[in-house]
């Protein structure tokens, strides 16, 4: 009886895990013709709207994006304890693109009347450690959050991002502006992209259409002068 050499036996099983590791059609997360979308693959369109990992900011609504990014979000409303503010935010745990990992927060677009009645109709409230206020919206609302345009997208991935990988992978900014804290910022006005690197915390990488960048960096802009 023949007998088999592990040493070849347990090549092939390194081998059929790397294919299964590497293989593109094994990658996972939202694609466009075929090719799995990465988070510094964005792109402004003929509207000079952005697109991220298959959301169109300013047009894709939060179904469009759980379709897109093909996993679960929760919803959440938030009051600003100084002023009242409120708005509307669906957190996505985990999204995975190719082989990243990280966590998503989409802000959606909802007039301020519409907040206010759904802030009076939320299930639970939950004061945070800001001092902000975290509210649940009721049943009733969340088909009209559903159908939500999105207004900007956080991501914060799970691996560490330093100065090289940033320039690498996103280019080269038009500015980089030493924030709080010893956080960085490294801005793309032009693309709708502000990318914080924060040596003592997560990294966190903002998109947001170019005509509305002014509105994201005006508080950092506000502590340079």
């Amino acid at each position: 009886m023949r007998r088999f050499n592990h040493k070849y036996v347990l090549i092939l099983v390194v081998l059929a895990a790397l294919v299964f590791l590497f293989w593109p059609s094994a990658e996972k997360g939202p694609r466009q013709s075929g090719r799995v979308l990465l988070p510094w693959d964005l792109e402004l369109n003929e509207s000079g709207r952005v697109e991220v990992m298959g959301i169109e900011i300013g047009q894709s609504t939060l179904e469009d994006a759980r379709k897109s990014l093909a996993t679960r979000s929760e919803v959440a409303l938030f009051q600003d304890k100084d002023d009242g503010h409120l708005s509307a935010e669906a957190f996505f745990s985990e999204v995975t693109s190719g082989h990243l990992s990280g966590r998503i927060i989409l802000s959606l677009n909802i007039d301020s009347k519409q907040l206010h009645a759904m802030a009076e109709r939320a299930s639970k409230r939950k004061p945070m450690e800001s001092g902000n206020l975290k509210m649940l919206p009721n049943g009733q609302d969340m088909d009209v959050i559903a159908d939500s345009v999105i207004q900007s997208v956080t991501y914060i991935p799970y691996i560490d991002l330093d100065d090289e990988i940033i320039r690498m992978r996103f280019g080269e900014p038009q500015e980089v502006v030493s924030g709080e804290f010893g956080i960085k910022h490294y801005l793309y006005p032009q693309r709708g992209l502000d990318i914080l690197l924060d040596s003592n915390g997560k990294e966190v990488v903002q998109y947001i259409n170019p005509q509305d960048f002014g509105k994201l960096v005006k508080p950092l802009m506000s502590q340079k002068e």
